[in-house]
């Protein structure tokens, strides 16, 4: 539905059109607004409009992109857990899987009271979810947490777990990461005053999103 219909602000006035027709169900009108440069979106059009079903659609999508696609929707869900966890994130709850910071092992935690001591020395950190077929499942508040997140997100575990020909397992990820050789320093340059940030972080742990709550600015 989102990647074919919902009109979005940045949207040319031709897309426009086509979403606004594909969720009034004017399929044929829908795929003559597509510009001819949108063949992915043409195609997942055409696959729906041959059977009226989502699967249909996403059948048509080139494997690239619909494991683009999923990627990106697994990373919405960890997103939505992780924005309702950002005040305490470093707390483990009842039902939480945590990661081994040194080895990436995780264990099912049951008594957070008896593991915190290590969280708080960054030994552990509490998990958020990739949705997969054989994701580990949470418990207790986790799970509900998470499961409101699924919600929002629209989607199941079983539509993660197999779309189209894509074969999601899932995995884990740890909620937080520890930035290290941290370094802030001020100068000026041509284009005046700065504040120079330095700081090294895991692999595939994104700098901007430091920067970005660094600085109190959208992401």
């Amino acid at each position: 539905q989102a990647y074919l219909g919902r009109p979005m602000v940045c949207d040319a006035p031709d897309i426009t059109s086509a979403r606004a027709a594909f969720d009034a169900g004017e399929f044929d009108r829908a795929l003559r607004c597509w510009p001819k440069h949108a063949s992915e979106q043409r195609k997942a059009l055409s696959g729906f409009r041959r059977r009226g079903k989502a699967g249909e659609g996403i059948g048509a999508i080139s494997k690239r992109l619909l494991r683009l696609m999923m990627s990106a929707a697994q990373s919405d869900v960890f997103n939505l857990v992780l924005a309702e966890r950002l005040g305490t994130m470093g707390t483990l709850r009842c039902g939480d899987w945590a990661q081994k910071v040194a080895t990436g092992g995780l264990f099912y935690v049951e008594d957070p009271a008896a593991e915190q001591p290590r969280c708080d020395a960054w030994e552990i950190s509490p998990t958020g979810p990739l949705p997969g077929g054989r994701m580990l499942q949470t418990g207790g508040e986790v799970l509900a947490l998470e499961n409101r997140a699924m919600e929002q997100s629209g989607m199941t575990l079983e539509d993660f777990g197999r779309a189209g020909s894509i074969k999601l397992d899932g995995a884990r990820r740890a909620l937080r990461f520890r930035l290290e050789e941290m370094d802030l320093s001020a100068g000026h340059d041509d284009h005046g005053e700065f504040l120079e940030v330095k700081f090294t972080s895991p692999s595939g742990c994104y700098a901007t999103v430091v920067l970005a709550e660094i600085m109190k600015t959208a992401k």
